[in-house]
């Protein structure tokens, strides 16, 4: 592999003092580097942020450079810095590859995958199937971020994160999971007590539990399209919220199909508007950070999750 000529310097002093250096902190550097935030890096590598400051402040000692700049607020890599990491990067990319070529056996995978997706996928698609997971690989270990907010890879210091939407493809690697298929749903309750509608405009005359500031529900038939703006006593911003509400006979949701099939098979809710698509379908994704998208850990995991949404959002 070829060294950029402007980190030739800095790889001269690397190969004169290796015998000083640890390979985890040039790690480290690469998170900082990364993610421009010393506690996200830290967190990447499981280190309190102390450690890390030490572990950084060794680095700098052992190679005499100047790696960050350091402010009350912020650590921040230097030039010098800079050409470190880029040159580590794919050194630290080589290294899980050669890793990963001892650990054929899937029993004997190790290492951490660092996960984010919504709280709603979480519950109803991972939690379900993570046992057959850990079954297979025991020597993996998940940390989990559930936000419904998305999260930035490389500033959270993430491997992988899940979104039920669709990514700009600038983040890092992007792989399909599987549809997300919609539906309309409500409690047989409440449907005995009002009326099923047949068309999506039926649905001005029902209460509706309105997802916050998403109160246009978009139908698709035999090619034509309607736009339906809904309403009703609850406007929420949580998901989990509506779908027991929906239960509890609350009004009508438009609900990922994910996270309302076992209720819908247990007869707790029913599907109407059954003739329609819910549009737009949007697909769930998963985005991987480029430098560990290759990783066996990584590899392992994302394809669990092609399993279980592909399973979880099948209707």
């Amino acid at each position: 592999m070829s060294v950029p000529f402007l980190a030739m310097p800095v790889m001269r002093k690397v190969e004169r003092m290796r015998k000083g250096i640890d390979f985890r902190d040039i790690a480290l550097l690469v998170r900082l580097a990364e993610t421009g935030n010393l506690t996200a890096a830290a967190r990447a590598l499981d280190l309190p942020p102390a450690v890390a400051s030490r572990r950084l402040a060794a680095l700098e000692h052992a190679l005499s450079l100047k790696l960050a700049e350091r402010t009350s607020r912020s650590t921040r890599v230097t030039p010098e810095g800079e050409a470190l990491a880029n040159t580590a990067r794919q050194m630290l990319k080589d290294w899980d590859a050669t890793l990963g070529q001892f650990h054929r056996d899937e029993g004997a995978l190790t290492g951490t995958v660092r996960v984010s997706a919504p709280h709603m996928f979480g519950r109803s698609v991972l939690a379900p199937a993570l046992s057959a997971f850990t079954s297979r690989y025991p020597l993996i270990r998940l940390v989990f971020q559930f936000s419904d907010q998305p999260l930035d890879l490389y500033a959270e210091g993430l491997d992988l994160v899940v979104r039920i939407a669709q990514p700009s493809g600038k983040e890092g690697v992007v792989r399909k999971l599987a549809g997300n298929h919609k539906v309309v749903v409500a409690s047989p309750d409440y449907l005995d007590a009002r009326s099923i509608p047949s068309v999506p405009a039926e649905l001005r005359d029902h209460d509706c539990l309105v997802p916050a500031g998403r109160a246009d529900w978009c139908f698709e038939a035999g090619g034509a399209r309607e736009t339906i703006t809904v309403s009703g006593p609850i406007e929420v911003n949580d998901g989990a919220f509506i779908r027991d509400a929906a239960v509890h006979g609350a009004g009508l949701a438009l609900k990922s199909w994910f996270d309302v099939a076992d209720l819908v098979r247990e007869g707790a809710l029913v599907t109407v508007l059954d003739g329609y698509s819910a549009a737009p379908d949007q697909a769930i994704w998963a985005i991987l950070r480029a430098d560990r998208a290759e990783a066996p850990e990584v590899q392992a995991f994302l394809a669990f999750l092609e399993e279980a949404a592909g399973y979880g959002s099948a209707v």
